[in-house]
């Protein structure tokens, strides 16, 4: 085992552990308001003589306080988690200081301590040498915007903070929001920008927070903003910008562990990562009744877990680094031998030290003993049980039977075997092919799939190839490193790392360009990839499922689509069935329309009448479902009474209408010769004026578009 730094002492005094979880100028007072003990920074910052404020009332300092409102105050610290406020500070008669305060109320079993961080809330130009010196020790940046002449200063810990060299900014051209845009997305850029400036107005204080990646480690920001208001005009802004660590140290969990462990009404343990105790609080203690003298020797979880052997410990611990989290019931056996049953939550932090698994246990021994009680009972009335058993069979056979894929509505005996399929391949995590005509559900046959899979509790992840431009298509599935290309201001995870042990649904597989069909064979083969601009290795367990409406074995001959690619797309093929092929389908897919139509524009729309549904039936639905649910939203828009209006509606080339010799051209089929018709209408004139997409009212790479994919090209 490598050498690792040694384990926390969970024993310190409580006030020592909590002072050392924060940084900068910090106060330390008893209930009473005695200032108990006062950080070096603090006496840095006012330049103070050390030991000259101690045993000190905090009124004595603070003007906004008399005894009277610092008891009100200590009342606020006790009900809320935390407080902040501004105020003045002076020492000995000197220069006041205008400050902001911030504390909460730690306790323990004796009494309770308020610890307070002091600092400035205007970062006018005397004070900046001070707060950069606290900034810097305390993760954060201060800075201040002249709204009259337009200066800006902040201090040199920002840029330390987002990893960026110190530079001198120019004042006629940086401020805040300018420093910030790198590390906001869009949207997080134009709220920012906007209450930063309402500021002028509102003269109210600001606070922001958000998660930017900063050298590929997730960071939590807070911005706050105070706007400075001299003669009823707002001046200047002031404000911070600091950063607060996610991660959960062994240093904080010594607080955690000896104030609020110890207030807990449960068991609670903390273990290594060879599974000995290192942490029992007080309630586990005296219930298990193991001495602190036990916990020293380092006590294995094996003495007290009868049931879980290490074996099934290990592969806890393997799910607990993936999933953070796990819940199971084993018995716990107390020093003098007795056995109790006990309801585990056990959850997982790592951090420098190595591994903690923190166990929550609850003593369930009365909720067997009603159990217990319950089932005597019942066998008491075998006649009734057995009875019940027998209903309860039956009721999970018809449930069984009756079973629904969610939001694949069908009645039709044709699309059964489509249903059968999505069951058959659900389970097996093998790579399936959706096929079918646009409209016909693709998607929801990937979902069905998905939410039947092992993987139903992960995401599933969707790319429309068709929709995603060319020069990005790359950067969304595989993800871009900070600086690959112009405009990678910070590193980017791609479709395909996203789905990781989820699944990825590639929807218009077909559209996608040879160039990435060769990366995504690749993918598909060996199951890793790199990011652009990126030298790692990413490993992924990703189950792929793919949707085309176009004939993909035509496209191999054509060369345009990749045959080794075909192969492996085509392991299991489900081919979704038009809904001219299930007409018994139409009526119970109407009605599903309108309830969910009628829910979204308030409306009370009970029928539709026969009629209706017969011209329906008899129609050929070149869009297929989404064509029907179109027809069924506007007809709820236009009905004014309770039975559907669908007199608007005139269906052209039924099926009906054609002669029996007469060929019946699907959907593409006349897109493709409509388009055909108005290229030799212009003479092979695409764009422009007099062209082809103008004379079709599409815009000319909407056409171009069409004609790919439809392989139209002049000899």
């Amino acid at each position: 085992m490598p050498n690792t730094p040694s384990k926390p002492n969970f024993q310190k005094e409580e006030n020592l552990k909590v002072l050392e979880t924060f940084a900068g100028a910090v106060l330390w007072l008893d209930e009473h308001g005695k200032i108990m003990h006062v950080s070096d920074p603090f006496f840095e910052l006012f330049k103070l003589q050390k030991g000259s404020i101690e045993s000190k009332h905090w009124t004595d300092i603070d003007n906004g306080f008399s005894r009277a409102t610092f008891d009100q105050m200590w009342d606020k610290l006790c009900t809320d988690d935390f407080v902040d406020w501004h105020t003045y500070l002076q020492f000995d008669g000197k220069e006041k200081h205008q400050v902001l305060v911030e504390g909460r109320i730690v306790q323990n079993d004796l009494c309770e301590f308020a610890c307070l961080r002091v600092s400035f809330n205007q970062t006018s130009e005397p004070h900046l040498q001070l707060l950069h010196l606290l900034t810097k020790s305390t993760q954060s940046a201060a800075w201040k915007w002249d709204l009259d002449n337009g200066s800006f200063t902040i201090t040199d810990s920002f840029f330390h903070i987002f990893s960026l060299p110190v530079e001198e900014q120019e004042n006629d051209s940086t401020n805040i929001i300018k420093l910030l845009q790198p590390f906001l997305d869009n949207q997080q850029f134009e709220t920012l920008k906007n209450s930063i400036l309402k500021l002028r107005q509102t003269k109210k204080r600001l606070e922001f927070t958000w998660s930017p990646v900063i050298d590929d480690v997730p960071k939590k920001i807070i911005l706050k903003a105070f706007p400075i208001v001299e003669d009823k005009k707002t001046v200047a802004i002031n404000g911070t910008v600091r950063i607060v660590e996610k991660t959960l140290k062994k240093e904080r969990l010594n607080s955690i562990a000896s104030v609020a462990l110890e207030q807990w009404g449960n068991l609670v343990l903390i273990l290594d990562e060879d599974f000995n105790l290192c942490h029992a609080n007080k309630f586990a203690s005296q219930n298990l009744g193991f001495q602190k003298a036990d916990l020293a020797n380092d006590l294995s979880i094996f003495k007290i877990d009868i049931e879980q052997s290490m074996g099934q410990w290990n592969r806890h611990l393997e799910k607990l680094r993936v999933e953070k989290h796990l819940e199971l019931v084993t018995s716990f056996q107390r020093k003098d031998t007795t056995i109790f049953p006990v309801e585990l939550t056990v959850t997982h932090y790592k951090d420098f030290y190595g591994e903690l698994i923190c166990i929550l246990a609850k003593d369930i021994s009365e909720g067997r003993k009603k159990e217990s009680i319950l089932k005597a009972d019942l066998a008491d009335r075998t006649s009734i049980a057995r009875q019940l058993e027998e209903k309860t069979k039956y009721l999970r056979q018809e449930e069984s039977k009756n079973f629904k894929l969610e939001n694949i509505v069908s009645a039709s005996k044709k699309y059964k075997p489509v249903l059968a399929k999505i069951k058959q391949v659900a389970p097996t995590l093998s790579t399936v092919l959706i096929e079918g005509e646009t409209g016909t559900g693709k998607e929801l046959v990937a979902r069905a799939i998905h939410q039947l899979s092992s993987r139903a509790n992960r995401t599933m992840i969707k790319v429309n190839c068709a929709n995603l431009p060319k020069n990005l298509i790359e950067s969304e599935l595989f993800g871009h490193e900070k600086g690959a290309f112009t405009g990678a201001v910070q590193q980017k995870k791609g479709r395909f790392e996203l789905a990781d042990k989820g699944t990825l649904f590639l929807d218009e597989i077909g559209e996608m360009p040879l160039q990435m069909q060769t990366r995504l064979l690749r993918v598909l083969q060996e199951g890793e990839f790199e990011r652009i601009g990126g030298t790692k290795t990413i490993n992924v367990d990703t189950r792929i499922i793919a949707a085309t409406n176009r004939d993909l074995k035509a496209m191999v001959e054509k060369k345009i689509f990749r045959e080794d690619l075909y192969y492996r797309l085509y392991v299991f093929p489900i081919y979704n069935i038009p809904l001219r092929e299930r007409k018994e389908d139409i009526e119970p897919l109407a009605y599903h329309f309108l309830n969910r139509y009628n829910k979204k524009m308030n409306r009370h729309i009970v029928s539709i009448s026969k009629k209706d549904l017969d011209r329906l039936q008899q129609y050929h639905f070149p869009g297929n479902i989404r064509e029907l649910e179109n027809i069924i939203e506007r007809s709820v828009i236009l009905t004014t009474g309770e039975t559907l209006n669908l007199d608007y509606w005139q269906p052209l080339g039924t099926p009906d209408t054609l002669s029996p010799d007469e060929e019946f051209l699907t959907f593409e089929e006349i897109q493709k010769n409509h388009i055909l018709k108005a290229l030799e209408k212009t003479k092979w004139k695409i764009s422009g004026k007099g062209g082809a997409a103008k004379l079709l009212n599409m815009k000319d790479q909407t056409l171009f578009s069409k004609m790919r994919k439809f392989g139209i090209a002049r000899n």
